[in-house]
């Protein structure tokens, strides 16, 4: 498969995160132009069930309130349904003008219900609680273009088929807001081609430098190969933390001739950098013995020579 196809399986993956479209509760945003939370609408409009599975707060930004980044939160409380048994599942997921901005699973199993989201802001939570009730505060930055000048949609919907969920209670405070601090900026840097040999190792050095000022967070690059005949020695390096650069390598071996692409990339959290790598895999040229392997074999003759010329020596000599 080529990258893209991959990239398009990507967008279909997302394309599953937007919330549909239609409008089911709305209401006027915070007074306040650089926050848009949904303090303005009533308690009611705001809780999510399985008749009122959706809640939508408008929210109009103008062209002096654009900034290049805004946040967004999903504050609520979740109320799991009496008796629900285990392996059912149901999700709760947030947009702003149908770009994705927040995902939250849950999932009954034995030792209770497993909530599991990763914000940016607020960091990966996995959680298994025995609790009916149970608080959520997600904080994330949106897909980059997601707020535009003029009216702005924030849309939360409960996906629950199995009936998981009793009701979503979202707190006055969801909503998103402007402002002024990046996400950490990641790019990566990588040879454009390398050429290689059948059977012999190459190496595919990378250098991430990042740009932040969030909290550092860690840092892993992968390596993948889009098919084709190449081994790696390991595919993932991981570092305990992004800093302002970090270098490394990975080493691979190819076992068959032929141009091959792969693609390296690097997430250290809000923005993930990647590119990618040609390599040109020739067969394995025929060359003679090395100098090292020339040098052991004249030593090893001339021991001979030396051994057979002494013995020869001792045989030809008189017996007294």
């Amino acid at each position: 498969m080529t990258w893209s196809g991959l990239r398009l399986v990507r967008v279909a993956l997302v394309a599953l995160l937007v919330v549909p479209s239609g409008v089911v509760a709305g209401g006027p945003a915070a007074a306040d132009s650089t926050q848009w939370t949904a303090g303005g609408t009533a308690a009611q409009e705001r809780t999510l069930t399985a008749r009122r599975p959706q809640f939508t707060m408008r929210g109009t930004v103008t062209q002096a309130d654009l900034t290049p980044w805004f946040t967004t939160r999903l504050k609520m409380r979740i109320t799991i349904a009496p008796g629900a048994p285990d392996g059912r599942n149901a999700r709760v997921i947030a947009a702003i003008n149908d770009n994705p901005a927040a995902l939250i699973t849950l999932r009954a199993q034995p030792d209770g219900t497993r909530v599991f989201y990763d914000g940016y802001l607020s960091g990966p939570v996995t959680t298994v609680t025995e609790d009916d009730s149970i608080a959520v505060d997600y904080a994330n930055y949106p897909r980059d273009g997601s707020v535009t000048a003029g009216v702005n949609t924030f849309r939360v919907a409960l996906q629950d088929t199995d009936g998981l969920v009793e009701r979503v209670e979202i707190d006055p405070a969801s909503g998103f807001e402007a402002t002024a601090i990046a996400p950490e900026q990641l790019s990566i840097a990588l040879p454009r081609e390398l050429r290689a040999e059948v059977g012999a190792e190459f190496t595919v050095p990378y250098e991430v430098s990042s740009r932040a000022e969030r909290a550092d967070r860690a840092l892993s690059v992968l390596v993948e190969k889009a098919g084709g005949p190449l081994r790696f020695t390991r595919e993932l390096d991981e570092f305990p933390t992004t800093g302002t650069r970090q270098a490394g390598r990975f080493t691979g071996v190819a076992a068959e001739p032929g141009r091959y692409e792969l693609r390296v990339s690097a997430n250290g959290g809000y923005n993930p950098a990647a590119g990618t790598v040609v390599v040109e895999v020739e067969p394995a040229s025929r060359r003679g013995p090395g100098v090292a392997a020339l040098v052991g074999a004249l030593l090893l003759v001339g021991a001979a020579v030396i051994l057979f010329t002494s013995g020869r020596r001792r045989l030809d000599r008189p017996r007294t």
